[in-house]
Formats: structure tokens, C-alpha cells, sequence
């Protein structure tokens, strides 16, 4: 695969709010949803003018009306250094490097025109890898605009710029260089336009007579609320997937106990790989044969203890992820041979269980040609604590259940992207 076609396949992530938000990359896109531009610049290393692309995505309103500000979330950016341009860079020692991307957008309204400047876009300190392209997403933020009631608004990117601290090791001694890159020139790119409503339907009323579309999102009983967890304003990015197919074998028993449709809602910091999430499953009634001979029934719960976290590379088209949950086992309404056996209402394990998630998932919307990935890990079952009724049955659920190499298999569904995701509380 040519340089050029991985930079365009890279772009191609971008173009889905920094890798993977459900729409295809256009150089001129149609109003509402993700956009996205690139527009390449030079940067004068030390062995000469080498190339590197910048881009910018960025979630827009569908419509606006007059005297209204327009909303863009869903923001990101990527920096793309060519393999010859990582050559270049090792060739001289350069060994990491971090620096700002300086960018701004025009709006256009009918004949008006005003240059907007984008906050800046902080590269972290990055390390060079050893050879071939490098590709790094970025935060970003896009500020709003207002639409005056001239027209459509037109977004365009009329630069994105990066300026560069170099760190290189030059005779056995630490040597910085900083190197202000140039967008190359030409007319500016095409970002995004809004639709601009007549003055007296406001974005959302349906006029007499027009039909009522159905919402994108319908809420259905099956479609339970969201619950990212908060964040600051910017730097984060939200996604949401389904848990399906749940399943785990209590070793000890030789039983399968199978969960239903469970959730796990995300918030991702592009710039430094962090992830953080809530995550649940539905109670579920498990039917077990102690012993081999007594048939035992009870519900099962499994709830969250503390926030998930861990890191993801936001990659395409699929990401390596390293997760940690942490969750207590809560055992009720528990029956042996159909005889209730009293284990109170606190009936759980002593400490959380730990669930450990490492391997590549797949982040992509269904409709973007993402694939269910089936997840599999094991865990221990902590002794039970708290199992007091009539008597205290803690050791006998202990003994019946607790150990280690549980096997837990999975498949996660990608519910919402940064795209498409429902935007954090406003302040």
C-alpha cells in the first residue's frame, strides 16, 4: 500500500470525529452531520522542506435560523507525518516532539465573509516510531458562530499550521529546534454548510401540512438513558456501545449464567489514549445444580463499583483497548429445590470483582461498515460477604461459588460515535 493510499485511508478515519464517527470523508460535504478537511503544509526540518498534513472534523447542526448561534461539537484533529518525513526527523536524532497546531476558519454568508481563529490544537510529546508514517489524532475545539439570516452559512478551513519543538540527541547531548510549518497555498477547503431557515421556522417547527419525520434516535424501552461520565468542557470525546450476548460460567458450578442487552457508556481523551466509563448489565435469573443433585435458582447482579478505566488507541478500523472494571457480584431472591434460602438484602461479594479487557475492538457504526467484536477474559470470583438472614449463609455461597478463571464472553456493538453521540451537559 503506497504512502498516499494510507494517508487517504487515515483521512478517512478522521473524517468520523477522529477516526470513527460514522461518515465518509468528502472534500465538499452536504449540510448536517460530521465534516471534515486536510490541507497540507511544510515544515523546514533540518535536512530540508519535508511534508506533513493536517486535518480538522467537526459535528454541524443540520439548520440554523437567523440571529442564532451555531453549535459545532464533535471536534478533532490529526497530524499525519509521511514515512519520509519520519526518515528525515530520525536521520537528524530527532527522537520526540510536541508543539501546537495554529489554525482558523472563514464563515461565509451570502456576500459576507469573517476569519475566525481556532483555539489552539496542543500536540502532546510524542515519539517518533521507528519507521513508516505517523499518525496522531489530536483534541480540538471549533468556536460557535452566528448566523446573521444572509443565507446558508459556508464553514471553511483557511489554515492549519504547526509549529514544532523538536528533540534530538546530537553528540551524546540534548538539542531542541523549533520549526514553524506553512499551510500550502490555495483557496481554502470546504468544511461544512448549514441550511439557514426562513425567519419564521425556527430550527425544529414543522409547518402546517409537512409531515413529521421520525427522529433519528427514537427512545424506546429498550433504550436506556446514557451515563458518560462527566468531563471537562473539552479535550474528550464520547462514545457508546452495546453489550450483548453476555455470558459466564461459574467454574466451581459448571453453570452458564446469561445477562441481556447491557450498556457501556465512554468518554475518550484522544490526546493522551485515557479512557474512563460506566458500564452496566440487567439482573438475570441464573438456575444452578449444586452438588449435582439439588436444582438452585437466583438473581443475579452485576454493578459497577467504581468507574471503569484504562486506555485506547482510537484507531482504524479497529483500536487496541486495556480496560479495567471493577464490579460487585450481588446475589437475592435465592431458591434451592424452590425453598427460599433467606440471604438478606446485602447479600455480595466482600470485594469487587476485577475484569480485565485487552484486545482490539472494533469502533466503527454498523452503517460504516463496523463489525461486532466478540470479547472473552476470565476473572475471579471474590469470597461472598454480608449473606445474613435467618443465618449467615456468606460461606456457604463462598464455597459453592468463589474462585478463580471464571470465563466471561461478550460482544460489543457500537451505539453511538462522537458524532452522533448526545453532547455533554453545558455548564
Amino acid at each position: 500500500m503506497s504512502t498516499v493510499t494510507r494517508r487517504r485511508t487515515r483521512l478517512l478515519a478522521l473524517a468520523s470525529a477522529v477516526a470513527v464517527a460514522g461518515v465518509s470523508f468528502v472534500a465538499n460535504p452536504a449540510v448536517a452531520g460530521a465534516a471534515s478537511a486536510v490541507l497540507p503544509a511544510t515544515c523546514p526540518l533540518p535536512g530540508g522542506p519535508s511534508a506533513v498534513t493536517t486535518g480538522l472534523t467537526a459535528t454541524f447542526p443540520e439548520t440554523t435560523g437567523p440571529g442564532r448561534a451555531i453549535e459545532v461539537g464533535g471536534a478533532g484533529a490529526e497530524l499525519v507525518f509521511p514515512e519520509q518525513t519520519v526518515a528525515a526527523l530520525k536521520a537528524w536524532g530527532v527522537t520526540t516532539f510536541e508543539g501546537a497546531v495554529d489554525g482558523s476558519l472563514i464563515v461565509r454568508q451570502g456576500s459576507a465573509a469573517e476569519e475566525i481563529a481556532l483555539p489552539a490544537v496542543k500536540i502532546p510529546l510524542t515519539k517518533l516510531p521507528a519507521a513508516g508514517e505517523l499518525w496522531l489524532p489530536l483534541g480540538a475545539a471549533v468556536p460557535e458562530a452566528k448566523a446573521t439570516g444572509g443565507g446558508d452559512v459556508t464553514f471553511e478551513v483557511a489554515k492549519l499550521a504547526p509549529t514544532l519543538k523538536l528533540h534530538a540527541v546530537k553528540d551524546n547531548a540534548l538539542v531542541e529546534k523549533d520549526v514553524s510549518c506553512t499551510s500550502e497555498p490555495g483557496p481554502p477547503r470546504k468544511l461544512a454548510t448549514v441550511g439557514m431557515l426562513a425567519e419564521d421556522r425556527a430550527p425544529g417547527r414543522v409547518e402546517p401540512g409537512t409531515p413529521r419525520q421520525p427522529s433519528a434516535r427514537v427512545a424506546l424501552a429498550d433504550d436506556p438513558p446514557y451515563n458518560f461520565p462527566p468531563t471537562e468542557p473539552t479535550g474528550w470525546l464520547r462514545y457508546a456501545l452495546w453489550i450483548d450476548d453476555s455470558t459466564t460460567t461459574i467454574k466451581k458450578l459448571g453453570s452458564q449464567v446469561k445477562f441481556g442487552r447491557g450498556q457501556f457508556d465512554s468518554v475518550v481523551q484522544i490526546a493522551t489514549s485515557k479512557v474512563r466509563g460506566n458500564f452496566r448489565l440487567p439482573p438475570t435469573s441464573s438456575y444452578f445444580v449444586p452438588f449435582r443433585i439439588t436444582p438452585a435458582t437466583a438473581d443475579v447482579e452485576v454493578v459497577q463499583a467504581e468507574e471503569a478505566a484504562g486506555a485506547i488507541q482510537v484507531k482504524f478500523p479497529t483500536s487496541p483497548v486495556d480496560i479495567t472494571i471493577k464490579a460487585d457480584v450481588v446475589v437475592r431472591n435465592a431458591k434451592v429445590d424452590g425453598v427460599p434460602l433467606d440471604v438478606g438484602p446485602n447479600c455480595r461479594t466482600a470485594t469487587p470483582v476485577t475484569i480485565h479487557l485487552k484486545q482490539e475492538i472494533d469502533l466503527r457504526p454498523p452503517k460504516s461498515g463496523g463489525k461486532p467484536t466478540p470479547v472473552s477474559t476470565a476473572y475471579d470470583i471474590p469470597p461472598f460477604a454480608g449473606c445474613q438472614g435467618t443465618e449467615d449463609v456468606s460461606k456457604l455461597l463462598t464455597g459453592l461459588i468463589s474462585g478463580p478463571d471464571n470465563p466471561l464472553t461478550m460482544t460489543l456493538n457500537v451505539r453511538c460515535t462522537p458524532a452522533d453521540c448526545p453532547p455533554p451537559p453545558k455548564n
